[in-house]
């Protein structure tokens, strides 16, 4: 069976105790790029882009799957609170993202 890839990307601003972070060093572009495997199957991968000049993380979500998707960001690692984004693929191969 092939599933279909399911890629969501999520941009956001930078915040450290509720200011945006600042940055003015003209030289520098300040990006840092990590990913992450999330599950043992490997299908679930987390690619992000720190942009410290522009104040903004890009997050990329690639995830092999017949349904859903879903992300989240806390300020405490809770739900309450949580920015959320859930993602998926309909039956007729349309997909869908969804902002909570």
């Amino acid at each position: 069976m092939v599933f279909p890839l399911l890629l969501i990307t999520i941009t956001t601003l930078i915040f450290v105790n509720g200011c945006p972070t600042e940055f003015s060093d003209e030289k520098e572009t300040f990006i840092i790029k990590q990913e992450q495997t999330l599950d043992p199957n490997r299908k679930f991968h987390l690619q992000w882009e720190t942009n410290l000049k522009t104040k903004r993380i890009t997050f990329i979500i690639a995830a092999e799957t017949l349904g859903y998707v879903g992300f989240g960001i806390s300020p405490n690692g809770g739900m309450d609170g949580a920015d959320m984004v859930i993602g998926g693929v309909h039956p007729n191969g349309f997909s869908y993202v969804t902002v909570i």
